[in-house]
């Protein structure tokens, strides 16, 4: 009986603290997305009111220097992209490389079952399947012991986004954070050279073991079979940027670009795909704001309804 009062009064103290700092939580979001809701609005209206067009991207004009432009254009497609891991080259403004990793996981339930004495009780259920995984799963501390130490990879790769080098946009060069909002991305055809696959095949076999580089689409695939993948497998799949028309915002430095500072301490920078017009950019600003600032007031609102939930419950359980 005693035992049950202590466990009582500490899963009290424990709701009180969760609702506390639910509580908190939300507040603080609450307060952080107003704040930043209201200096996004600022920078672009400040954006709106300095903004000038750049007439011609073919020739470098030391009149626009330091100040915010729109201007519109298309990189040359003559960029080559090499992953210097596994030796894929494609002609793009940039190129993703996505591992996965065939491994065990263990997956866990409570169930409740019938006891001895005819009570029940909760129980951890352990369960293990194979799956292709963003990283390589840890499998020493699986509670299953058959399991342990079983996930082995034939080879570790980080994934990561390779860029082109001086990427043109006429006569400027494209930094890479316009680079990065860049969309658009689409799945490429890999070709890899002989020489290329016997390298990589040399890192990851040993002689005699046979090719275990396979190149399917945009997929290179390491490991036995595709079909039948083993523990440990890899499988790499390649995404590319191509270069495609775009409209951008932001201020000039030179010969490229950079964010436009704003007086609040903000910067500003709005890139778009295709050729779209200035007042559409603001608006598609403007449209961001707001979604962003409604999806983080209604998560604030959830934190802090469950923190009141919390404690209406605590102080109903007291009163009876």
């Amino acid at each position: 009986m005693a035992r049950m009062e202590n466990m009582k009064r500490t899963n009290k103290k424990l709701s009180k603290v969760a609702a506390i700092l639910l509580l908190l939580a939300g507040g603080i979001l609450l307060w952080y997305n107003e704040v930043r809701s209201a200096a996004t609005g600022d920078a672009i209206s400040e954006a709106q009111s300095a903004v000038v067009a750049l007439p011609d991207v073919g020739r470098l004009d030391p009149s626009y220097n330091g100040k915010l432009v729109y201007a519109t254009g298309a990189p040359e497609n003559k960029y080559v992209v090499t992953d210097p891991v596994i030796g894929v080259t494609v002609t793009a403004i940039s190129l993703e490389r996505r591992v996965q990793y065939y491994q065990w996981v263990e997956r866990t339930a409570r169930e409740t079952r019938s006891t001895a004495s005819g009570g029940s009780e909760q129980v951890t259920v352990y369960n293990y399947v194979q799956e292709w995984a963003n990283n390589p799963v840890n499998s020493s501390s699986f509670h299953e012991y058959a399991y342990r130490n079983d996930n082995n990879v034939l080879m570790r790769i980080p994934t990561e986004t390779i860029y082109a080098d001086d990427v043109t946009f006429g006569a400027y060069k494209l930094p890479h954070f316009i680079i990065d909002s860049m969309s658009g991305t689409g799945p490429t055809t890999i070709e890899m050279s002989p020489d290329a696959i016997e390298n990589l095949n040399s890192q990851i076999t040993r002689p005699g073991w046979g090719n275990y580089v396979h190149v399917q689409g945009n997929i290179v695939y390491l490991g036995r079979s595709p079909s039948s993948p083993n523990t440990g497998d890899v499988r790499v799949l390649y995404n590319e940027v191509k270069p495609v028309a775009i409209s951008i915002m932001a201020t000039v430095a030179g010969d490229t670009f950079e964010p436009f500072k704003v007086s609040n301490g903000n910067t500003f920078s709005q890139v778009s795909m295709g050729t779209v017009g200035m007042d559409e950019m603001f608006g598609d600003a403007v449209r961001g704001n707001a979604a962003i600032t409604w999806a983080l007031r209604i998560v604030g609102a959830l934190l802090v309804g469950l923190g009141l939930l919390l404690l209406f419950r605590r102080g109903a359980a007291s009163k009876a």
